[in-house]
């Protein structure tokens, strides 16, 4: 065998070694960022679910001032008022549901992913 023949040999019989190497750097790092969007995802949800929860006070404060406006006579301004930031309320609250959903949606959707590669991870040898 010349030298050309036997170097390319080796480097032949090498390169599978250096794939695996290579795949289960890669498996690493898609978990690493798997695991920093499933941090960041519930940071998210943690962010919404205080949102939400000062949202509620806040229409449940805005429901009573309404109640209470409505007992004066010639209030009607500030009833109606009233009954429209009571409004926007609802739909900035409905619209933080949506979101709270949309993130926990996506930290599922990282933790399954996550799963994959670690077992993908654990079938190379890593």
């Amino acid at each position: 065998m010349r030298k050309s023949s036997l170097f390319v040999a080796i480097l032949i019989a090498g390169l599978p070694n250096f794939i695996h190497a290579d795949a289960k750097s890669d498996a690493r790092n898609e978990i690493r960022q798997f695991q920093a969007d499933i941090s960041k995802a519930s940071q998210e949800i943690s962010n919404r679910e205080n949102r939400i929860l000062a949202g509620d006070i806040l229409i449940a404060a805005n429901e009573v001032a309404i109640e209470e406006a409505k007992k004066k006579e010639n209030n009607d301004a500030a009833v109606f008022a009233l009954q429209i930031a009571l409004s926007v309320l609802k739909s900035k609250r409905n619209d933080l549901v949506k979101e709270k959903q949309e993130w926990e949606q996506f930290k599922r959707d990282s933790q399954k992913s996550l799963a994959e590669w670690e077992e993908y991870l654990r079938k190379l040898g890593g």
